[in-house]
């Protein structure tokens, strides 16, 4: 299989950063994978020892996966360990979506007016997704030297 879409709309269950992994290794073919991702459930995974996808995959669509700002970093950290260094991650927002016309200004009922990231509206989710994207990277070029400095 070189194309799966597990599920990439707003409101459906995302699958778990470790469940990545699963896929990656039951799908070694894989090229193109859509899903939402649960990104409030840590990896179990020792970042050390994680089996990366095979450089196949190019493109990582997370459709409609929320990104609290707490979170930021450790999905960084993860998919840099996980994704081949030339693969894409997109997110959808509401611009891309055809059938979201009257659900553009709604908001979530999973977060509470306390929570910091409560104005998790499409906007914000597209900016913090904007900002792992951009230090993928950095991050993937520092998993690079340390394999590198480790088979010295």
């Amino acid at each position: 299989m070189e194309v799966m879409h597990l599920n990439e709309y707003k409101d459906e269950v995302g699958i778990t950063l470790d469940m990545l992994l699963t896929i990656s290794r039951c799908c070694p073919k894989l090229r193109i994978l859509g899903v939402v991702l649960d990104t409030t459930k840590p990896s179990n995974e020792d970042m050390l020892h994680i089996v990366p996808f095979n450089n196949n995959l190019e493109l990582l669509d997370v459709g409609w996966s929320l990104l609290s700002s707490k979170d930021v970093a450790q999905v960084a950290m993860f998919l840099a360990q996980v994704l081949p260094s030339h693969c894409k991650v997109d997110w959808k927002d509401s611009k891309d979506d055809e059938d979201s016309e009257g659900d553009e200004d709604s908001e979530d009922d999973e977060y509470s007016d306390d929570d910091e990231d409560s104005e998790d509206n499409d906007e914000n989710t597209k900016e913090r997704w904007d900002i792992l994207v951009s230090i993928l990277p950095t991050l993937r070029t520092m998993k690079d030297l340390g394999r590198r400095s480790a088979n010295k």
